[in-house]
């Protein structure tokens, strides 16, 4: 009576081929291939999957030490993948996906890729962090053939892998390409990685803060997303003889989205971004060499057509921004370290030339990297607080005399001439959130009254 319950309810058999292949393609391999065991139905529906998704975190991990003390290598996860792709009958792969964490053959790993092109793959992920605490100075390399693959539509790699390009590289289809916390031959193999790709859309670069790429040059004309995240080191800074010469070349006509954190490029170049329209900007260090106002305005200059901005910046040397170019389109402002006193100045050329500004956001922050600077109104008041501004909001302020005069100022012109409430939102040190909410009929003109809720 039971089995003829069990049989009526599984429905999911009675679906196509290709429709259960599909839900099977989200599963990682093992999964698939473990539901051969429901019924001959099922039996060899996986070697249909186009998409092969291995991770050694799902097997017993290795090597170990036996009784004698000889090490073994657990071969459980290789003779998988290797009985896998020898029963698939697909001949285009979609997807080949590999995370490694304790796998230590390089020349079975190179076999896998070298299998996966071989058979048109179109999205290549290779996650390798072996090495990392172990066997660290043999990364693992690439084999050369992947370099001219013609049917790579998404490339993904991350982790100890030694990036040896070739001289002659050429991926026709490959449109998004994400690199992270690799290692480079030398100071040209990103440049020439980038180069080989013709219709590269969307780019993800997370570089380590020891890189061999001093010269970062990205000049891509159909690129349209660009993420460049560069994390710094204050103690190493600190404590060597460190010099940035770092420096970051951006050339893209059609870039719409760019998203920047860079805490060590002393110089920055972006030219022709017409097409910009949400930037993310995160650069310098509290302890590093300072940014000059030159290469900061030539910053400034690239993003001149944004819409959205995201802002932030830790060091610079000077504040006299005389030919800071006017941002006519931007509408949208979240300007952070606005406590540390790094971009007081900053705040108020944003608001002299950002005239149809709407949305202001006024971020502060909870780290000890103050210059001790303070605050000064501007000479005259903004066009945009007094025609456009819509909406300000106010995170993580801590209290300071300067952070009030800001909100202040503000406050005085904005709220009378737009109507609107304000927020502020402050963290104290121990996590707790205060909330508070000006209110035009609590703001005297002499006074800043906030109403805590």
């Amino acid at each position: 009576m039971d089995l003829d319950i069990g049989r009526s309810l599984d429905r999911i058999s009675k679906l196509p081929d290709s429709v259960l292949c599909r839900i099977l393609s989200f599963l990682p391999t093992k999964y698939a291939v473990g539901t051969s065991i429901l019924s001959t139905r099922w039996q060899y529906l996986w070697t249909c999957v186009a998409t092969f998704q291995f991770s050694d975190e799902l097997f017993d991990r290795g090597p170990r030490i036996n009784v004698n003390g000889e090490v073994e290598v657990n071969m459980s996860f290789t003779n998988f993948v290797n009985t896998v792709l020898l029963l698939s009958d697909v001949s285009c792969f979609e997807k080949f996906s590999l995370k490694l964490k304790s796998f230590h053959n390089l020349d079975i790993l190179k076999a896998w890729i070298s299998t996966a092109i071989k058979h048109n793959v179109q999205k290549l992920e290779l996650r390798y962090s072996v090495g990392r605490n172990f066997d660290e100075e043999i990364p693992t390399q690439l084999p050369r053939m992947l370099f001219h693959c013609k049917t790579l539509v998404n490339l993904r790699l991350g982790g100890n892998i030694y990036l040896k390009v070739p001289p002659s590289v050429w991926f026709p289809s490959l449109k998004i390409l994400a690199i992270e916390e690799v290692s480079y031959e030398n100071g040209d193999s990103a440049h020439k990685l980038i180069h080989g790709c013709p219709v590269l859309e969307d780019l993800h670069i997370y570089r380590l803060y020891v890189d061999k790429q001093m010269v970062l040059n990205i000049s891509v004309p159909t690129l349209k997303r660009l993420v460049l995240t560069r994390l710094g080191d204050d103690a190493h800074v600190l404590f060597s003889d460190y010099e940035s010469q770092h420096k970051l070349i951006v050339k893209a006509p059609k870039l719409q989205y760019l998203d920047l954190t860079d805490h060590d490029a002393n110089e920055f170049s972006l030219e022709n971004l017409s097409s910009l329209l949400e930037a993310r900007i995160d650069v310098g260090l509290c302890l590093s060499e300072p940014i000059s106002s030159s290469n900061l305005l030539k910053l400034f200059h690239g993003i001149a057509n944004v819409k959205f901005l995201r802002f932030s910046i830790a060091n610079t040397n000077d504040y006299v921004l005389p030919t800071f170019h006017t941002l006519h389109n931007l509408t949208h402002l979240r300007l952070q370290n606005v406590s540390d006193g790094w971009n007081v100045d900053l705040l108020n050329a944003f608001l002299e030339y950002s005239p149809n500004l709407e949305v202001l956001v006024l971020e502060g922050s909870r780290w000890l990297c103050s210059s001790g600077r303070l605050w000064s109104p501007p000479p005259r008041v903004p066009s945009c607080l007094l025609l456009n501004l819509k909406e300000i909001e106010y995170l993580d302020f801590r209290g300071d005399d300067h952070e009030f005069e800001i909100v202040e100022f503000v406050n005085l012109i904005s709220v009378e001439v737009i109507n609107r409430t304000a927020t502020v939102w402050s963290y104290s040190w121990d996590g707790v959130l205060t909330v508070g909410v000006i209110l035009k009929s609590e703001l005297p003109h002499e006074t800043l009254v906030v109403a805590i809720l």
